[in-house]
């Protein structure tokens, strides 16, 4: 299994700096890491969740992370 450091700065050699998503008790220890990061999101659904990566997107043409 891979630590949710190693996945989240996986992410961040990406480019990407944008996180939002639904709270679940599987990516527990990833959202821990997620949350110190200043933008990040908590939705209360999946809809929503990619709601707010599209207009992340259309606005800064960045991809963003959404975690489901």
């Amino acid at each position: 299994m891979i630590e949710a450091k190693e996945l989240l700065n996986f992410i961040k050699k990406k480019g990407i700096r944008f996180f939002t998503g639904v709270p679940d008790s599987v990516l527990k220890r990833f959202i821990t890491k997620v949350e110190k990061e200043k933008s990040h999101i908590y939705t209360y659904n999946e809809g929503s969740s990619v709601a707010a990566g599209i207009g992340y997107y259309l606005n800064t043409k960045k991809i963003p992370c959404i975690y489901l």
